[in-house]
C-alpha cells in the first residue's frame, strides 16, 4: 500500500507576530523549556526535602490530607498497586502515588517466561522497585518524571512524587464507555511524540511492555498543543538478552504474537513487543477498537498467536497511516517495522519534509544496585548519565582515546570514533556519507533488523581530520548487558579497494614499509625504486594474503574466552588472524571463537540463513555496494543462547548510479567501473562453514 504524503508540511502557530513554524522546531523549543522546568522543580524540592527520609503524614479523618508539605487536593485514580492523588506544593501540582509495602510483599507476578497462574513467581515489590529506579533516571519531554520518593521505615506507605500530567489519557471515552476515534492529524502528532519517547526508552535498554492509550498521557503546552508522555513503567524490564522479561506482563489486547506462545520465548529482541503495541494503539486511536478480540484472555492470546501475516488497517485510514499500522502489526518479528523505520517513515515525516528531531536528552543507566536501593538511596533521584569505553569496542579490541575516538585494529579499516553513552548505546563518529547510509539502510524493509538499531544520526559540530564535517551515529551496543561478551568482526566481500583508492596514484613510503614487514618478497623492484606503494596496491596486497578473494570475506579481529578470561583469539606464533587464507584455517579459527560449542555455531548458522534470505529479498541491497562493511558475530559466554549477527561500518559503502544494479555474487573485476563486491560469496561461504561446525560433535 502506498504512502499518503501531504503536499506541504504541517505547521503550528508560534505566537502572535511570529508566523508559523514546523512541528519539529516547536518540539525542540518545548523540549528545552520542559527540561528546564523539570530541573527547576528538582532544585525547588531539594531545598525543602527532609534529608532523614522521614514521612510526616496528616489525615482528615481516614482521608490522606498532607504528606511532607504536599497538600492532597483530590484522588486521581487507583493503579495496580495503590492509589494516585493530585497534590500541591507551593504553586506547583504533582501526582502522588501511594504504595503499601505490606500489600506489595503479598502480591506476586509471574517470573520470567512464566504465564499468570503457573510456575514460580516474583514479588510485585521487585517490579515496583524497578519502576522507581528507572523513573528516577528518566528525563525526556515524552516520558513522565519522578521527583521524589518518600519512604519512612516506620511507615507502611511508600509515596512517589510524580509529574502531574493535566490532559488525561490520549484517548477519551463517550457516554457509553467506548473509546472515541481521533482525527488523523492528532494521531500524526501523537505518534511522533510516542516515537521520540519510546526511542529514548529503548536507547537505554528499557522495554515498556504495556504501551496503550491509557498509559499515554497528554500535557498542555503553549506552542505545541498537546504533548504526549509515556507513563507507568511498572511492567517494563531491562533488556539484558531478554533474560528478565516478564512475558505476560501488560494488557492482553496489546500482546504481540510472540508473547502469546511459549515457542518464541528467547528468540527475539524484547523491544519488538513495544512496536506491536504501538500498532494496536494506533488502530484503537483510528477506529475505537483493537484489531483482535475474544471473549476470554486465553482465546484472545490464541487469536493473536494465530494472527494473519499482516493486519488490515481500518477502511477509513489513509494509505500512509495504513502502511504504518500494517507494518507494525506484522506477525513475523524479522519484518515488523522497527523504530528506525518508523522514525523515517514517509507518512510520519511528511515525505521527508518534517524529519523527527534528534534525541535532546543525556543518556541514562539503571544498574541492579540502584534497583535494590530504589527506596533508600534518595541521592539517586538526581538525573544521571554515564560515559565510558564501549563494551563493543573492548570486545573488538578498539583502542579508546581520551577524546572518544579510537583506532580499529583492521589494517584496511577506517579510523572510527567510538564512545559508550548510557547503559546500552554507542556513539560512532564518522563522515556524512556513512551517516546517510545508516539512515538509508535503517529505512529499508528487509535489512533494517540486520544492522544495529540506530537512534540518532546528525552533525556533530566538529571537523574530521580531512576537514569535512563529522556526524554522530548513536546506535545500540550489542554487548550491553552481556557478562562475558565475545565478538568477531569479519570484513565482507571479495574486495576492499574502492574507486577512490584507484584514483589516488600517490606512492606512500609508509605503505611500502608496512608491506615490507609483512612480506618483503611481494614488493616489486619498480615499487622500491619509486619508494612507495599506492593505497590501491596496498589494499590489493592485503586482500591477496587473506581469504578475501577466495572465500569472499576475511577475519579481521576477535575476542573470546581464553583460559577463563576475555582475550584475543589464540593463534600459532607468527600467524595473524587477517592473513588466514585456507578455508580449513579460517574454519578452525571460527571454531576457536565459538569455543567448539555446537549450540553457538548452530545459532550463528540460523541467523546467517535469516540474513541471507533478507539480502536476497531486499530491494535496497542490489542498488548499493557494501564495500568494506563489517559482519559482526557476538555472543555472551555467560548466556550462550544470546547470539547476535549485525552488519555495520558503512564508510566505504555507496549507492549505485541510477538504473544500475549488482548481483553481489560475482567477484570484482579489478576495474573502477565494476561495482560488484562479492558480498554474497562471503555469506554463502560462512553458511557452509557454520553448517559443518554446527553439525560437528567437537564438544
Amino acid at each position: 500500500m502506498g504512502c499518503g504524503v501531504s503536499k506541504s508540511p504541517r505547521v503550528y502557530p508560534a505566537g502572535p507576530g511570529s508566523g508559523e513554524r514546523t512541528w519539529s522546531v516547536n518540539y525542540e523549543e518545548t523540549a528545552r523549556k520542559l527540561s528546564q522546568r523539570h530541573r527547576d522543580l528538582m532544585e525547588k524540592l531539594s531545598q525543602v526535602r527532609d534529608p532523614s527520609g522521614a514521612a510526616v503524614i496528616e489525615k482528615d479523618g481516614s482521608q490522606l490530607a498532607r504528606v511532607n508539605g504536599f497538600k492532597i487536593v483530590r484522588p486521581l485514580g487507583r493503579g495496580a498497586f495503590g492509589e494516585v492523588f493530585l497534590a500541591q506544593q507551593f504553586d506547583d501540582h504533582y501526582a502522588i502515588k501511594v504504595l503499601r509495602k505490606s500489600a506489595l510483599k503479598k502480591l506476586h507476578r509471574p517470573g520470567p517466561g512464566v504465564a499468570w497462574g503457573r510456575g514460580r513467581t516474583i514479588a510485585a515489590v521487585a517490579s515496583v522497585k524497578t519502576e522507581i529506579a528507572m523513573m528516577k533516571k528518566i528525563e525526556h519531554p515524552n516520558c513522565v518524571h519522578i521527583y521524589d520518593v518518600i519512604l519512612d521505615p516506620a511507615c507502611d506507605e511508600v509515596f512517589l512524587v510524580i509529574e502531574y500530567v493535566d490532559g488525561g489519557p490520549s484517548q477519551k471515552f463517550d457516554a457509553d464507555g467506548r473509546p472515541i476515534p481521533l482525527p488523523e492529524s492528532e494521531i500524526w502528532s501523537y505518534l511522533r511524540h510516542l516515537t521520540m519517547g519510546l526511542e529514548y526508552l529503548h536507547m537505554h535498554a528499557i522495554i515498556h511492555r504495556d504501551i496503550k492509550p491509557e498509559n499515554l498521557l497528554l500535557a498542555k503546552t503553549p506552542k505545541l498543543g498537546q504533548i504526549l508522555k509515556i507513563a507507568d513503567f511498572g511492567t517494563s524490564c531491562l533488556c539484558e538478552g531478554d533474560a528478565n522479561a516478564q512475558r505476560t506482563a501488560g494488557t492482553p489486547a496489546f500482546f504481540s504474537p510472540e508473547r502469546c506462545t511459549t515457542e518464541a520465548s528467547g528468540t527475539y529482541d524484547g523491544r519488538v513487543v513495544d512496536l506491536w503495541a504501538v500498532g494496536v494503539t494506533i488502530f484503537l486511536w483510528v477506529c475505537g477498537w483493537t484489531p483482535y478480540t475474544a471473549p476470554t484472555t486465553a482465546l484472545l492470546m490464541e487469536t493473536i498467536a494465530n494472527a494473519p501475516e499482516r493486519a488490515v488497517a481500518p477502511e477509513k485510514t489513509s494509505p500512509g497511516l495504513a502502511s504504518v499500522i500494517e507494518g507494525l502489526l506484522t506477525r513475523e518479528v524479522a519484518t515488523r517495522l522497527t523504530l528506525v523505520q518508523l522514525r523515517l517513515h514517509e507518512w510520519l515525516t511528511e515525505g521527508g519534509t518534517q524529519p523527527l528531531p534528534p534525541q535532546p536528552i543525556m543518556k541514562i543507566q539503571v544498574t541492579p544496585a540502584e534497583i535494590e536501593q530504589a527506596f533508600t538511596n534518595r541521592k539517586a533521584v538526581a538525573v544521571g548519565s554515564a560515559a565510558g569505553p564501549s563494551a563493543l569496542g573492548k570486545a573488538l579490541a578498539f583502542v579508546q582515546h581520551g577524546d572518544g575516538s579510537s583506532t580499529s585494529p583492521s589494517s584496511a579499516g577506517a579510523a572510527a570514533g567510538w564512545l559508550r553513552e548510557g547503559e546500552s548505546t554507542i556513539r560512532k563518529r564518522s563522515n556524512e556519507a556513512e551517516a546517510k547510509f545508516y539512515r538509508a539502510i535503517g529505512a529499508s524493509g528487509n535489512l533494517a533488523p540486520h544492522i544495529p538499531a540506530t537512534y540518532s544520526i546528525g552533525p556533530a559540530d566538529v571537523l574530521l581530520p580531512d576537514g569535512s564535517e563529522a556526524h554522530d551515529i548513536v546506535m545500540e551496543d550489542l554487548v550491553a548487558g552481556m557478562t562475558r561478551p565475545c565478538a568477531m568482526a569479519l570484513v565482507m566481500g571479495t574486495r576492499t579497494v574502492t574507486a577512490a583508492d584507484l584514483a589516488q596514484g600517490e606512492a606512500r613510503a609508509d605503505l611500502l614499509r608496512a608491506v615490507d614487514e609483512l612480506d618483503p618478497n611481494s614488493v616489486m623492484a619498480v615499487e622500491r625504486e619509486r619508494g612507495g606503494l599506492t593505497q590501491a596496491r596496498y589494499l590489493a596486497f592485503l586482500d591477496a594474503r587473506s581469504s578475501t578473494s577466495t572465500l569472499g570475506f576475511r577475519l579481521d579481529s576477535a575476542k573470546t574466552m581464553v583460559n577463563g578470561k576475555l582475550d584475543a583469539l589464540p593463534l600459532p606464533e607468527g600467524v595473524e588472524l587477517d592473513a588466514l587464507r585456507e578455508e580449513s584455517h579460517v574454519s578452525a579459527a571460527i571454531a576457536k571463537f565459538v569455543q567448539h560449542d555446537t549450540q553457538i555455531a548452530n545459532a550463528l548458522f540460523l541467523k546467517l540463513k535469516t540474513l541471507l534470505n533478507a539480502l536476497q529479498q531486499s530491494k535496497f541491497f542490489p542498488k548499493h555496494a557494501f564495500l568494506r562493511t563489517t559482519l559482526l558475530f557476538v555472543y555472551d559466554d555467560a548466556n550462550r543462547a544470546n547470539v547476535q549477527i549485525r552488519i555495520m561500518n558503512f564508510s566505504a559503502a555507496y549507492a549505485l548510479p541510477e538504473g544500475e544494479a549488482v548481483s553481489h555474487d560475482v567477484p570484482w573485476d579489478s576495474t573502477a567501473e565494476c561495482h560488484e563486491d562479492g558480498y554474497l560469496i562471503g555469506v554463502h561461504s560462512l553458511v557452509r562453514i557454520m553448517t559443518v561446525l554446527s553439525e560437528s560433535q567437537t564438544r
